[in-house]
């Protein structure tokens, strides 16, 4: 519906211009109803700004918890891989590393 005003409004003003360029429009008529189109243009542009700044906060929102998701879930799969530790420096090795990513000596 908000969109349907912008369009009908953009409409209005651009004909009105087209009419004032043409003077088939008196002057104080065409300041009237410039400034009622634009006024009335200014508040739908606000709705329309205020509905997508909603929805853009509550993608952005579920966007996020998806991520968090998935660095949970990597974060598991990691522990659940981790073999041990390196016998060199300690940090922790998983079962496919052939190489301590840390300190890069083979796993044995």
């Amino acid at each position: 519906m908000l969109l349907a005003d912008r369009d009908r409004l953009l409409t209005a003003l651009e004909e009105l211009e087209t009419d004032n360029a043409l003077d088939k429009v008196q002057l104080e008529d065409y300041s009237t109803q410039r400034k009622a189109l634009l006024q009335e243009g200014a508040a739908v542009l606000k709705q329309l700004d205020e509905l997508e700044g909603k929805t853009r906060a509550e993608r952005v929102a579920v966007e996020d918890d998806d991520l968090e998701a998935m660095i949970a879930s990597r974060r598991r799969e990691r522990q659940e891989k981790q073999d041990g530790t390196c016998h060199a420096c300690g940090k922790p090795v998983q079962a496919s590393d052939k190489f301590c990513p840390s300190c890069g000596r083979p796993s044995s």
